[in-house]
């Protein structure tokens, strides 16, 4: 299995591994002869090495393509949102908390022409129908209630459009794949631009208060803000209106501001409290000791790729609170690869190579044998014992542990080849 092109492996003296070789000679170099804290330090190094090496690519991208700081790129003057409803997935309704893994939204388009003041536009008479399905969960028929404004819709735009066939009745929205087409099962699909009559959309409530483009936002309820996230945070909390203090030209101002609060359902299906303002706020450049701080927080605590994140999501995967089907092996990380590497470019590979890092090392050291942190909990057992364990004991902790791992590892592929083909 070393011969194949999966991973690192790496023989050490006098330790069982998946070679299920007990043999020890009981040499000063061997595993076996040191001590419980340098069996631990030794196999934990690499769990460690994974964490800093997401640590210095994402100090890379801080410092060379900006963090989002607490400077106003864009304001939304709308908030382009319009219900969809009664989703139905294979003639079955979709039950609302799963909406994080398969949903079909509206999505207004976007004018970001005025770049005096930074307002980002709606137009109010069309918009694309976007579809995600993060499972790939295999769908032969869509359907759903659009409002009673749609007039028009158009598939032509689409990549798809010659792979799905669109039926509307009624508000009723019907697709369906052509000639067996898995276009259903793909992650995002933007399938439809739709046309409606004029629709006049919720302002937001930063335009309303007269927020523009390069204001900095320097208080939310006299507490010092510095970065996006501590202003996401903030307004967050509440339905109330918050006192913020900005700057502009250098001189400070303040308003009053009401967040629009929503509801949204997450990926452990869990309903949360989300706020919004409706604005965008513009990376900047850090320099190299303020880009290693922040890589050191988003490291433990960034919401898409962070060491608690993936924690939580691996204890959600073994409990069975997360399907494994949003698990990926090496043929559907290549796939995944590809699509970013594509859709975003190097810095999108750069952001991958970190969450894989990442969750690597949070698996690596899951006390499980065959893994490093099995190896671990075995040293930890021996020095509680007294003793080490005998060899026959490891070898069939070993065996155990393999057979389930292998058998893990051969379902995800077989599954990843199965989305694939």
């Amino acid at each position: 299995l070393a011969l194949l092109p999966l991973g690192g492996y790496v023989k050490v003296s006098g330790i069982l591994d998946e070679s299920m070789d007990p043999n020890s000679t009981g040499a000063d170099y061997e595993y076996q002869s040191k001590k419980t804290w340098q069996k631990l330090w030794f196999t934990s190094a690499g769990v460690i090495f994974n964490f800093i090496l997401a640590f210095l690519i994402l100090g890379f991208i801080y410092f060379y393509s900006g963090y989002p700081q607490n400077k106003i790129g864009f304001v939304q003057e709308e908030f382009g949102d319009i219900p969809i409803e009664k989703i139905e997935v294979n003639g079955l309704p979709l039950e609302e908390k799963e909406s994080f893994l398969i949903d079909v939204t509206y999505q207004a388009n976007t004018d970001y022409s005025d770049t005096i003041n930074g307002f980002i536009k709606v137009d109010n008479k069309s918009a694309n129908l976007v579809f995600k399905n993060l499972t790939e969960k295999k769908i032969d028929i869509l359907s759903f209630k659009l409002p009673s404004s749609i007039t028009k819709i158009d598939s032509t735009p689409s990549e798809y459009s010659n792979q799905i066939s669109i039926n509307v009745k009624e508000n009723i929205v019907e697709i369906k794949p052509i000639n067996n087409s898995d276009v259903l099962n793909k992650p995002f699909i933007k399938f439809a631009k739709i046309y409606h009559n004029e629709i006049t959309h919720n302002k937001t409530p930063a335009f309303e208060a007269g927020i523009q483009r390069g204001d900095r936002i320097i208080s939310v309820e006299n507490k010092k803000v510095k970065y996006a996230r501590d202003i996401v945070d903030i307004i967050s909390s509440g339905t109330k209106n918050l006192n913020f203090e900005f700057e502009r030209n250098g001189n400070i101002h303040s308003a009053q501001i009401k967040p629009l609060f929503y509801q949204k359902y997450d990926i452990y299906g869990e309903k949360n409290n989300k706020s919004r303002i409706g604005v965008i706020f513009s990376p900047e450049k850090l320099d190299f000791f303020e880009a290693i701080s922040v890589a050191s927080y988003e490291t433990l605590n960034s919401e898409r790729i962070g060491l608690t994140t993936t924690v939580k999501n691996i204890f959600y995967l073994i409990t069975g609170r997360l399907s494994l089907d949003l698990m990926s092996g090496p043929v559907g990380i290549a796939k995944i690869s590809g699509e970013v590497s594509s859709n975003e470019g190097f810095l999108g590979l750069l952001w991958l190579m970190a969450a894989l890092s990442i969750s690597l090392g949070v698996i690596n050291i899951l006390p499980f044998p065959g893994l490093d942190g099995g190896h671990a909990l075995i040293a930890i057992i021996e020095k509680l014992k007294g003793g080490k364990l005998s060899a026959k004991v490891q070898v069939r902790i070993q065996q155990i542990g393999m057979l389930m791992l292998m058998s893990l590892f051969a379902y995800i592929i077989f599954k990843d080849l199965w989305k694939l083909f």
